[in-house]
């Protein structure tokens, strides 16, 4: 919520605060929640995809085709 408060505020929500199809976003996909696991595994969490600016940049399984 406070990235899409933060958006409203800079009226940049048509592009920008939440993940939504058309929408700019910047985010990983990990094999697995780092919140649920011990800290010792996290350096052993595999990077699934990448998106940049709405753009995928590392997606080897096509997971944003």
């Amino acid at each position: 919520m406070m990235t899409l408060n933060v958006a409203k505020l800079l009226q940049h929500e048509e592009k920008t605060g939440s993940i939504e199809r058309g929408k700019l976003a910047d985010f990983v996909v990990l094999d697995r929640n780092i919140l649920d696991i011990p800290i010792n595994e996290i350096g052993s969490v595999n990077v699934e995809a990448t998106l940049l600016g709405g753009e995928p940049i590392y997606d080897p399984k096509g997971l944003f085709d």
